[in-house]
């Protein structure tokens, strides 16, 4: 249980300040943002399935959590 909200917490941290980061970036210049997101995406999707040599836990939920505020961020965008 313990690990569950250790975990929840970090997913929170990381997920947060990516888009509170790139929000920023976006008010500035939305298109080259956009092209931007778009890039990240496609480089996180390689980097999540691309687990050969296994990662840690930690690693993962900031991985799932920058995917998940790019991911909302570019739908907003749209």
């Amino acid at each position: 249980m313990f690990f569950d909200e250790v975990n929840d917490a970090k997913y929170k941290e990381v997920f947060e300040s990516v888009y509170a980061l790139l929000s920023s970036s976006i008010e500035e210049n939305p298109e080259k943002s956009k092209l931007n997101l778009e890039r990240q995406l496609e480089d996180l999707y390689f980097q999540e399935g691309n687990d050969w040599l296994g990662r840690s836990e930690h690693q993962a939920i900031t991985i799932s959590a920058t995917i998940a505020a790019c991911e909302i961020l570019l739908l907003e965008l749209k």
